[in-house]
């Protein structure tokens, strides 16, 4: 009888761990330039300057917004942020489902070239 309580205590333990571990939905992202001193901004609203260092959402739709570069002197830069698979995510899937919505992040360094005017 303690022997399968044991068992049990383990396995909801182990289940816990999982359930939490794939709610982990932000990523520390450094977003860069080359010069740096760059504004940032992002879907149109202004977040800094680079270097900047900022948490950013895992969630799909709210991970990959539109950047756009401005510094004097350069031509502005737009795209999107690089991302790659969260591979942890995929497995937790199968035990909690709601960590399918965390598949992508942001990579953790994103270094942006701007060009001179002409």
């Amino acid at each position: 009888m303690k022997n399968k309580k044991s068992k049990l205590f383990i396995v909801l333990l182990l289940l816990i761990v999982i359930t939490l571990s794939s709610c982990i939905s932000t990523t520390t992202i450094e977003i860069d330039s080359t010069p740096q001193g760059a504004d940032i901004y992002l879907d149109g609203e202004k977040v800094g300057k680079t270097p900047l260092i900022m948490e950013m959402s895992n969630a799909i739709g709210k991970n990959n917004p539109k950047v756009i570069l401005k510094k004097k002197g350069y031509n502005n830069l737009e795209g999107r942020l690089e991302h790659e698979l969260q591979k942890s995510n995929l497995i937790y899937g199968i035990f909690w489902w709601s960590s399918l919505f965390y598949t992508s992040a942001p990579i953790s360094y994103q270094n942006f070239k701007l060009k001179k005017e002409e």
